[in-house]
């Protein structure tokens, strides 16, 4: 599992880099690996940065993002850390790179690459332009900074006795979390798929017909611009300088 897949998956309660600590964010900190017991976890969880384990536990391998100071103290209390990372400001700007030349490659398909929020809206917009009969776009909210909290909703149309108004919902949201970035790509295939195999796949028909399935790509949108802005790393809303974990 790489470095990024780790700091994607991390869990709800890891802590963050709350704000920017310059243009880059992240130079000086590295990952480090120790398997702490359950006498030390605490201790070294609070030397680091960022945790960036799903499930911390005492006796499991731990990875954590620290600075030299962290290290010293992770070395301190005897826990013999592993370097995995050396600079993760490095490898963060080779992903950069890599998404970017993903993005220009001449004759790339829609999900070859990640996509921004704008990019993902204008998806999802044509989508139900391409297909009135089957999706609708509607506005659900505004974020903190004033982007638009855009859905679609998926559904076959009106039958006898069965009128999509009445149908039961099955939603989906992406982008809880703005570092995650697989998420917003993931749900936007789903409704391409739903869309485009209505006609072609009868258990995709059947679904549609007995429900409206309901998809919000972006839900932290203020968040994801952000991540891709300033800190690719950052996860929460942009609730002041610090953001809330929604």
């Amino acid at each position: 599992m790489s470095w990024l897949t780790l700091a994607a998956g991390a869990p709800a309660g890891a802590q963050e880099l709350d704000a920017p600590r310059a243009e880059r964010p992240y130079d000086g900190l590295m990952m480090v690996q120790v398997v702490p017991d359950r006498a030390r976890i605490e201790a070294a969880m609070d030397a680091a940065e960022m945790v960036w384990t799903h499930r911390p536990g005492a006796g499991r391998e731990l990875q954590l993002v620290v600075d030299a100071d962290g290290l010293v103290a992770l070395t301190d209390l005897g826990l013999a850390p592993v370097t995995l990372v050396e600079n993760v400001q490095d490898a963060v700007d080779a992903h950069m790179r890599e998404v970017h030349e993903r993005r220009a490659q001449r004759g790339a398909g829609w999900y070859d690459s990640f996509r921004t929020y704008g990019e993902i809206v204008s998806r999802v917009e044509s989508m139900a332009a391409a297909r009135p009969d089957l999706a609708s776009t509607s506005v659900f909210g505004t974020s903190i900074e004033g982007r638009d909290l855009v859905e679609i909703t998926i559904t076959g149309p009106d039958q006898p006795g069965n009128m999509a108004d009445a149908r039961p919902v099955v939603l989906f949201n992406g982008c809880q979390h703005a570092r995650e970035w697989i998420s917003p790509m993931t749900v936007t295939y789903l409704a391409d798929e739903l869309i485009g195999l209505y006609d072609a796949d009868p258990r995709v028909r059947a679904l549609l017909d007995g429900a409206r399935v309901v998809i919000a790509p972006v839900v932290n949108p203020d968040g994801y611009v952000y991540s891709w802005n300033s800190q690719r790393l950052w996860r929460k809303n942009r609730r002041g300088g610090y953001g809330v974990d929604l």
